[in-house]
């Protein structure tokens, strides 16, 4: 049985799956099961990734690793096909990676190293902001707040923690837990996982490294479908909320907390909010919310601000003055 189980969607990504194979063929872990899944890709995506396997064949072969090509029947989206991909899982922990980004060498032999020494049911990681050209690491917490499981949960509750499960090395038998809700759409998707899992575990690790590469395009924003989008956040912010209250969270929380979580369901809306059609569907995101979140004790003055901001429609352009002074 191998040690960890990584996940692997492919979709659209030939231009970017080289790269990411590369890193993951130079893991140093020896004992590792790679589960890339075609989720019925039109372009070249599967046959770039079999080169690559040819070509890293006499390093596989030296290690103790599995790596399966498995084609889902239907193009499903992201959130199906990782799905899928924990179903075909025999590692003892499950981590997953997006096939556009890409991986530091040493990430899982850390991590699982980590996991094991400390008996972790998850190990976090920091993670890069890439756009592969230059970078800039994203740390959201300090490293004690990790070992209050009860804070680091809230945190993610709120938004304010990295809800990705591609940094968070995930004991497997968390994943097939019977109570665990996967996620209905794409967006939110780690949200809904990462809730849960983090509420299930019984001990969380913090690995104080930028190990995880996240590749972010800023064209794509121009194709962004913001109200399919809004659609699926909605959905799957439901399934936080129902996990949230129902008994089998582990977690306490306040009203507060089920604020700013309502306030982040709008974040993919306030960069819009100077249309009315979607300044309007910002204010009928959570619509309860109305200006509650201006009094909350433990929000900054400058989350207020912006908030206030987007309340009367005006966030984008004064988002984009102050840019613009700055430079």
């Amino acid at each position: 049985m191998p040690t960890i189980s990584v996940i692997v969607p492919i979709y659209g990504v030939e231009q970017y799956i080289g790269r990411c194979a590369r890193s993951l063929f130079a893991q140093t872990l020896d004992d590792i099961e790679f589960i890339f899944i075609d989720d019925c890709t039109p372009d070249r995506s599967v046959e770039l990734l079999e080169a690559e396997i040819e070509n890293n064949r006499s390093r596989i072969a030296g290690k103790n690793w599995v790596v399966r090509i498995v084609r889902i029947p239907v193009n499903s989206g992201q959130a199906a096909v990782r799905k899928y991909g924990i179903q075909l899982a025999t590692g003892d922990y499950i981590i997953h990676c997006d096939s556009d980004d890409w991986v530091d060498a040493t990430a899982y032999e850390k991590m699982y190293k980590m996991a094991q020494r400390d008996g972790c049911d998850i190990v976090v990681c920091d993670y890069s902001l890439s756009d592969g050209i230059s970078s800039q690491n994203i740390k959201y917490l300090s490293a004690p707040c990790y070992e209050d499981k009860a804070y680091y949960w809230r945190k993610l509750l709120r938004g304010e923690a990295s809800t990705s499960v591609w940094s968070k090395l995930v004991k497997r038998e968390l994943y097939l837990n019977e109570s665990l809700q996967f996620p209905q759409g794409n967006m939110w998707e780690d949200f809904v996982l990462s809730t849960q899992l983090v509420s299930l575990a019984r001990k969380i690790g913090y690995l104080e490294e930028c190990l995880y590469f996240y590749y972010y395009n800023p064209l794509s924003i121009c194709n962004t479908n913001i109200d399919r989008n809004q659609k699926q956040i909605m959905e799957n912010a439901g399934l936080i909320l129902s996990f949230v209250k129902s008994p089998i969270n582990r977690q306490s929380y306040s009203e507060d907390d089920i604020i700013c979580f309502k306030v982040y369901a709008r974040y993919e809306l306030s960069k819009y909010v100077s249309s009315y059609k979607y300044w309007r569907m910002w204010h009928d995101t959570f619509p309860e919310i109305k200006l509650k979140y201006l009094f909350l004790k433990d929000v900054s003055v400058r989350q207020k601000l912006r908030f206030l901001l987007q309340y009367i429609g005006l966030y984008p352009i004064v988002s984009k003055a102050l840019a613009v002074f700055r430079k």
